[in-house]
């Protein structure tokens, strides 16, 4: 009788290391792209905010810059609020801007009015211009009045700046959740799968791998049993036969004469008297 094959059950489900691998590989796409897009975004909710009039030397990257002036405010007191707006005073006659090389720069109202609110201060886009080139500007701002500016990119492009970082947030999330879902769902099959190990083709597979054995010997088949001898048949004696006599002529035992001949088996017809 041969041995019945051993029929693995397999593990199914994610692979733990696949699922962590995953999930470590979209954590590394999400955090640099959160860290420069929260990097832009707090430059715009705390970058620095100029008194005016006067002339601001700051360094600035290559693209195009708006100047924010405040206007006004928004003060809650409990249920109700009040709002200040003096409306914008700045234009391209009393702003002029200076490149690092010493040169003009053209100076022109920003269309469309964008809005920054930092506290209760609210800022709106007056004029903007563009730096060809990164390094330090001087911006002088003369006005009669004192006030408050803040120098930002627009926000679109802030937004535009920032949209590979922000497709690495997405792609990075999602691959960050499909690899903890997966992880789970290694764990949740392990839980349920057997926790003995099984065997196929000389290979012991567990719940947490695979490894060689040797293959399984068969046991020792017992050996038939015999047949129960029967005892022998006795067989009879025989009785031995007695001699016959010679021939010869012997008295008759018919007693009709008084001799008779035996030929050394049977009796014969001849007499003698």
């Amino acid at each position: 009788m041969q041995p019945q094959p051993i029929v693995s059950t397999k593990v199914k489900g994610p692979r733990i290391r696949s699922a962590v691998a995953v999930f470590v590989l979209g954590i590394l796409l999400v955090a640099p792209g959160v860290w420069k897009f929260a990097s832009s975004v707090v430059d715009i909710l705390d970058g620095p905010v100029y008194s005016i009039p006067g002339t601001v030397r700051t360094h600035l990257d290559s693209g195009t810059y708006i100047v924010f002036e405040r206007t006004g405010s928004a003060n809650s007191f409990g249920p109700a609020s009040v709002t200040t707006d003096h409306g914008i005073t700045l234009d391209s006659t009393n702003v002029t801007v200076t490149d690092p090389s010493g040169n003009d720069v053209g100076v022109r109202s920003s269309v469309p009015n964008e809005t920054i609110t930092r506290g209760s201060d609210r800022f709106v886009a007056a004029v903007e211009f563009n730096a060809a080139h990164a390094g330090r500007y001087a911006i002088h701002i003369d006005v009669s009045q004192p006030g408050l500016v803040v120098i930002q990119h627009p926000l679109g492009d802030i937004f535009r700046k920032n949209v590979p970082w922000l497709l690495a947030i997405v792609v990075g999330g999602m691959l960050a959740v499909a690899g903890f879902v997966m992880f789970i769902v290694g764990i949740v099959r392990r839980g349920r799968s057997p926790k003995t190990p099984v065997m196929v083709g000389g290979v012991v597979t567990t719940p947490w791998g695979t490894e060689p054995v040797s293959p399984p010997t068969a046991a020792p088949m017992a050996a038939p049993m015999a047949a129960p001898i029967a005892a022998p048949t006795p067989v009879p004696t025989p009785v031995p036969t007695p001699a016959l006599p010679p021939a010869a002529w012997h008295p008759d035992p018919q007693g009709q004469h008084r001799l008779r001949y035996w030929d050394g088996a049977n009796w014969t017809d001849h007499t003698a008297d």
